[in-house]
């Protein structure tokens, strides 16, 4: 799996099936490694 901010594609192979407050979770862990507009 490849994060969307890391360049990965809206795709079935690249999806990962959550519960909620899992998806919350993992959610703001990704965003504390930044995103695309933080790389310069």
């Amino acid at each position: 799996m490849v994060p969307k901010s890391l360049g990965g594609k809206d795709e079935y192979k690249n999806w990962q099936l959550l519960h909620r407050h899992c998806h919350d979770t993992k959610t703001f862990i990704d965003r504390s490694y930044g995103t695309k507009s933080d790389c310069t």
